[in-house]
């Protein structure tokens, strides 16, 4: 069976701790000083992810000539998020110039990579970020989902496992551990470790996809009635996810509700037309 997969990629400052205690640290060492308000004012509209603002202040303070290698990163960054490939390289890039020993330019570059589906140069960027500093969760994390798209389960499983060791309690290296126990086909297990993640980040908000992930196990497993319902709960928060109609169809297919499934299809074709003709194709013919 093929579905969609998605990784929860840890972005600072988006996620995790590292990335939230760099905003704190915009907001309280650096706002008492005139030419650092720029760059204080971008880093927290790239915190709330107001990218095109965050470019904008991080522009003035470039043109106070404060922490320029920082602003031209974050500027980056943000261009990446906007999905402006071109503008992100040359902005991450020109920071490494200006600053090439940072390992969070490193880690960005390595993102950028990711980003791109270039995996195999996102892993010699985000192994460049851990040798620079080796005591950062997030840049395993991001090496460790790369590896696991790369299909090198072990070394992403060892990187998740580096991760967790650094910071124990963010649920979203739990639940790329189990990604990586799932690509193994090891799904018994998988769903023990998904369901570790979800004691640490119960909400549906931020875990949907950890919440599909183990409904998929169950499809493996041919515990279809559970995989139905745990779609379901996402589909009645998140009636357009294309995962879960992915999944929920084919637990239908496994209960032979045959309608059922081609409903779930047909929506998913409404969002996602390739994906969507595939299964009904296969199923609904």
């Amino acid at each position: 069976m093929k579905v969609l997969q998605f990784l929860r990629l840890q972005v600072p400052p988006l996620g995790g701790g590292g990335g939230i205690t760099i905003i704190l640290l915009f907001l309280f060492s650096n706002c008492h000083a005139q030419d650092s308000l720029a760059f204080t004012i971008g880093g927290n509209n790239f915190a709330q992810q107001k990218f095109d603002e965050a470019i904008y202040w991080y522009n003035k303070s470039i043109a106070k000539n404060y922490k320029a290698a920082e602003s031209y990163r974050y500027i980056g960054s943000s261009w990446l998020r906007l999905g402006d490939e071109h503008a992100a390289r040359k902005n991450l890039f020109h920071s490494l110039s200006l600053d090439s020993t940072a390992a969070r330019t490193f880690e960005e570059i390595g993102t950028f990579y990711l980003y791109q589906a270039i995996l195999d140069s996102a892993v010699i960027w985000f192994t460049k970020a851990i040798n620079k500093d080796p005591h950062v969760a997030y840049f395993y994390d991001n090496r460790g989902v790369t590896f696991i798209q790369l299909g090198e389960l072990e070394k992403g499983i060892a990187d998740e496992d580096m991760a967790i060791s650094l910071e124990p309690h963010e649920s979203v290296y739990v639940s790329n551990r189990g990604y990586g126990i799932q690509k193994q086909g090891k799904f018994e297990e998988a769903i023990t470790v998904y369901q570790q993640a979800l004691k640490m980040g119960p909400s549906m908000e931020v875990n949907f996809t950890t919440y599909i992930n183990v409904a998929f196990c169950h499809v493996k497993l041919e515990q279809y009635q559970t995989a139905m319902e745990e779609c379901t709960r996402v589909l009645n928060r998140f009636r357009d996810n294309t995962y879960a109609l992915t999944v929920r169809g084919m637990a239908f297919i496994g209960l032979s509700k045959k309608q059922e499934a081609c409903s779930d299809f047909n929506a998913l074709y409404n969002l996602d037309k390739i994906q969507g003709q595939e299964y009904l194709d296969k199923y609904c013919k």
